[in-house]
């Protein structure tokens, strides 16, 4: 294991079991910080007992005061994880409390479906990562509708869109379960404590006690009401200023509405619909006989809620669940310049009335090298 500069042991057994073996042991990098400064953090324990080869290691970072408190989410492989935490401009000066608590679960999707049809023996399912290849998976179904995808590590957020294997289109209505984000009883865990800034008086833990059942407390700030005369804006303008962010906002797009216009649900699918639309946009088969879409000959990058994706995935939308679809031709600006093609779907306030569940948006791991703020 990497040497630390400076080594911080504390160990507290499994509340379970009590075997020297089963402990967990933790490692800090030095007890004071300042703004700006990385915590290095690093966790083993002995699993031959347990053979406990995937976990979740949840690091709690807590004001001793208990007045905020950050959670970070790593793997626990083989009985080990290891993370950077950069300490954030706006952490205040103080003495904290870092709670290592290992939850006996790791991500996956338990579903089933509500809708579901005896001959739907498996799903097809696609994993869009941020500034990753799209991942496309089955699970299989069983006798009541019920599956379980197998388990995932990933950084951030994940979209999941599910859809039934042989058809291009999803009508399924899933209910998701998702464990990792459940309430749970840690199989072990181990306390430490650091200081953030040089003015800390003595640190005083004796009254201090973590309550894992706390709520995060991540009240927005409240702001002063000001009234504002201005135009009322469409729906497809407020749906753009709500979920565009970054080089999806900017540029000169052409937008295509899918909330007040039937337009987009009207249409066989999303590629025929564009190339009915534009007139430099075509669509030609690739050497695996799917299909892949042009400007004038050059090929088009394809996002769908802003998750890069294969341009065979996109007709595994249904049209009726698009918000909003945004055309960048080359040069004018979005997240590509060769030119891309933005598929936004429906959400939040902006759902049909009844609308059917097949995709979700699931937190994933904290990355290794994360930052702390408040």
């Amino acid at each position: 294991m990497k040497k630390l500069s400076f080594l911080l042991l504390i160990s507290i057994g499994l509340f379970i079991q009590s075997k020297a073996s089963d402990t967990l042991y933790i490692q800090i990098n030095k007890k004071t910080f300042h703004k700006g400064d990385t915590i290095l953090l690093s966790s083993n324990m002995d699993i031959s007992n347990n053979q406990l080869q995937s976990a979740i290691l949840n690091v709690v970072i807590e004001s001793t005061h208990q007045k905020n408190r950050s959670q970070f989410k790593f793997p626990f492989i083989k009985g080990e994880a290891a993370a950077n935490i950069i300490i954030g401009e706006d952490i205040p000066d103080g003495n904290y409390a870092i709670q290592f608590l290992i939850q006996k679960a790791f991500p996956r999707l338990e579903g089933s479906i509500q809708n579901y049809q005896s001959k739907t023996k498996e799903l097809n399912y696609l994993m869009l990562l941020k500034n990753k290849p799209a991942y496309m998976g089955t699970v299989d179904v069983n006798e009541e509708g019920h599956f379980k995808t197998p388990k995932f590590a990933f950084a951030d957020t994940a979209n999941f869109i599910f859809f039934e294997a042989g058809r291009k289109r999803s009508n399924l209505d899933i209910n998701i379960a998702y464990p990792a984000d459940s309430s749970y009883d840690p199989i072990a865990a181990a306390q430490a404590f650091i200081v953030v800034g040089d003015s800390v008086t003595n640190m005083d833990t004796a009254h201090y006690q973590f309550d894992i059942n706390k709520k995060m407390d991540n009240k927005p700030n409240t702001l002063t009401t000001v009234t504002v005369n201005t135009r009322i804006k469409k729906k497809i303008e407020q749906f753009d200023e709500a979920y565009s962010t970054g080089l999806f906002k900017g540029g000169f797009p052409t937008i295509f509405d899918g909330i007040e216009s039937e337009s987009i649900a009207r249409s066989l699918d999303i590629f025929s619909f564009l190339q009915s639309r534009m007139a430099g946009i075509t669509q030609k088969t690739n050497a695996l006989g799917g299909a892949t879409l042009y400007w004038r000959g050059q090929p088009l990058t394809i996002f769908i809620d802003e998750f890069k994706v294969d341009d065979d995935m996109v007709n595994m939308i249904n049209v009726n669940d698009i918000a909003m679809i945004k055309v960048f031709p080359p040069f004018n600006g979005g997240p590509s310049n060769n030119g891309s093609v933005a598929i936004y779907t429906r959400r939040g306030s902006y759902e049909l009335p009844n609308a059917r569940k097949f995709k979700f948006l699931v937190r994933g791991f904290s990355p290794s090298e994360t930052y702390w703020h408040l």
